[in-house]
């Protein structure tokens, strides 16, 4: 099942939904992903999204479709960081040296 494509300012349902279950609440969900394949991040700050035990979530791959429980994963990182207690900077800024 595909979703329709939105702007990567608006949160899919299934985004919300997995926040919310992360203990975000929706009305204070913020999307913020990573942009990119690597990031640096401490196995803790993951804890909120392994919570959700999903592993055996995901369908069979059959193409790319947007907006898939994948999809939905690669747009939560940043909010499990955040659920988790944890900040978000910049690896090439002054803030990542502290």
């Amino acid at each position: 099942m595909s979703r329709p494509a939105q702007k990567s300012s608006q949160p899919w349902p299934l985004v919300l939904e997995l926040a919310v279950r992360m203990g975000v609440p929706a009305e204070r969900f913020r999307l913020d992903f990573f942009g990119g394949t690597m990031f640096w991040v401490r196995p803790e700050a993951l804890r909120p999204l392994r919570e959700l035990r999903l592993a055996d979530a995901f369908p069979e791959e059959k193409g790319l479709l947007d907006g898939g429980l994948e999809h939905a994963i690669e747009r939560l990182f940043a909010t499990s960081v955040i659920a988790a207690g944890y900040k978000l900077v910049n690896g090439d800024g002054p803030a990542a040296m502290r």
